[in-house]
């Protein structure tokens, strides 16, 4: 009788496991009990997976990691996602990023009060430059957006911060009389003290190993999200006692987030040192400040203004701005490399536009179709994430047929588009072209490298303008060549949470 019964109930637990508990979703990969499909997801080649599983299955479909992501690759589904509004603005509990920040903070990944926040960010946005957590969320994005629209957008601030850093770049090349070296620690040096500028009001030498460091302890730490023993947490946090066998993950990612945390309190503490209240705020954390004190937070560690969300915020500045645009630069130099025609072109018309004896501006991006074509096909051959981040449903909705229910995670993934053949002839190669009519640049709205909805890309302007007056005012000045003559370099990139070119020397000659 026994025998029977544990019978009876293994085929009603494989019931549950291979039917019930999938009826609701899309088709796609069959889960194994408990751990969905983590074994057999490459986190080295997390894209090509997603892609090729989109043949298999369709441009609508589920994987579990263990929970349950539904991934879309229809760009008529990703306007309809965005036309769901706050339908499809939640984000998933992220049982982590809670153990990690002591609770849901941040631009990025929390999902409370983001509204608020987002319209801070865009007021400090106003004032000192131009990043895009649910009502916490809300307020966290608004107000970033807010600052970083009063430091830059309408201002020069940042747009001349961006210049700056360009031109110490510029001096630093002339230097290297066209000697092969590695421009990665230039690019990513210079990108991140924009963000610096914004976020902490200084920069730093561009010799300096302090924003590489940074950069790469941000990376190591955040690639753990990744991991299945990440993923196993995600599921139930007691599987952290597995840390062990996992080489301790979990407790290297923890001690590299502490170190981070105690270089961010350091920099409250100073601000809260020399904070002049009366005045105009210097950077995001002093118009953070000021905002906690006016809504009785002063020196509080959690809730909606108090330091832990101030700490989340930074990290997500630097996690969505930095590596993401660096990247974005040097990829796109290493393909004008291997394509010498394509960069004769922008250097023409850089120069008939332009000319070379001024710095290229905001202003005179309309100017330069064929540079902005170059930066769009860039972003499309070589999109950033492997996998996008997630979005919680806040209510029933029917999504290309199937009816999705509330809390389910919906994944837009937008490199499944950008290299298939069916809206790219010729995916994987690298033509501007495609995005030229009549001399005139056209925006393809297949092509969303910053995501698209309300919880799009907080940094999207000011990652746009970096990209821009970074390429231009390189371009303009110099002519980017090979290490050796006719031996180009290889297109590879860092497998991981994100993707960045492997590291490629080159050689500069002044224009």
């Amino acid at each position: 009788m026994l025998f029977f019964l544990g019978v009876l109930f293994f085929l009603i637990y494989l019931f549950y496991q291979f039917y019930w508990k999938r009826k609701d979703y899309p088709p796609g990969p069959l889960p194994l009990p408990f751990i969905g499909n983590i074994l057999q997801i490459d986190s080295n080649n997390f894209g090509k997976q997603l892609l090729n599983w989109k043949k298999i299955y369709g441009e609508i479909y589920t994987i579990w990691m263990p929970t349950p992501k539904i991934i879309v690759s229809n760009p008529e589904c990703f306007k309809e996602l965005v036309r769901l509004g706050d339908a499809y603005s939640g984000r998933p509990q992220a049982k982590l990023q809670r153990m990690f920040m002591g609770g849901s903070y941040g631009l990025v990944f929390a999902d409370e009060f983001w509204r608020s926040q987002k319209r801070f960010a865009l007021r400090v946005l106003r004032d000192f430059g131009f990043v895009f957590a649910d009502e916490f969320w809300r307020s966290q994005k608004r107000f970033a957006l807010r600052v970083l629209r009063d430091f830059g957008f309408g201002k020069p601030i940042l747009e001349d911060t961006i210049i700056s850093q360009t031109k110490e770049i510029q001096q630093i090349l002339k230097n290297t009389k066209s000697e092969p070296f590695v421009i990665r620690k230039l690019i990513t040096t210079a990108v991140g003290n924009v963000i610096h500028q914004l976020t902490f009001g200084y920069t730093v030498p561009l010799e300096s190993d302090y924003i590489v460091n940074l950069r790469d302890q941000m990376i190591e730490s955040t690639e753990f999200f990744f991991q299945p023993m990440a993923m196993l947490i995600q599921l139930w946090p007691g599987f952290k006692a597995l840390d062990p066998l996992f080489n301790y993950q979990l407790k290297k990612s923890w001690d590299l987030n502490n170190v981070l945390i105690r270089m961010i309190e350091t920099e409250i503490k100073k601000h809260r040192e020399t904070i002049d209240w009366e005045s105009e705020p210097r950077d995001y954390m002093d118009a953070f400040l000021m905002e906690q004190k006016k809504n009785g937070f002063e020196k509080s560690e959690h809730g909606e203004w108090g330091d832990r969300q101030l700490i989340a915020a930074v990290l997500d500045l630097f996690g969505a701005g930095m590596e993401t645009t660096s990247a974005t630069v040097r990829m796109l130099i290493l393909y004008l490399i291997r394509q010498p025609e394509v960069q004769k072109r922008l250097h023409d018309e850089i120069d008939s536009k332009i000319g070379r004896d001024r710095a290229v501006t905001m202003q005179d991006q309309s100017n330069l179709p064929f540079l902005q074509a170059c930066i769009t096909e860039c972003q499309r051959v070589a999109s950033i994430f492997p996998m996008n981040m997630s979005h919680r449903l806040t209510e029933d909705v029917v999504l290309n047929g199937y009816h999705l229910r509330k809390n389910m995670h919906v994944v837009p993934q937008f490199q499944n588009i950008h290299l298939d053949e069916k809206y790219f002839p010729n995916p994987e190669h690298f033509d501007p072209t495609r995005h030229l009519q009549n001399g005139k640049f056209v925006k393809n709205e297949n092509i969303l490298p910053f995501s698209a909805g309300k919880r799009s890309c907080l940094g999207e302007g000011l990652a746009k303008m970096e990209i821009f007056l970074m390429a231009a005012n390189l371009f303009q000045q110099f002519e980017f060549l090979p290490e050796k003559d006719g031996v180009l370099p290889a297109i590879k990139f860092n497998k991981g949470i994100m993707l960045s070119p492997n590291e490629f020397k080159l050689r500069v000659v002044p224009r």
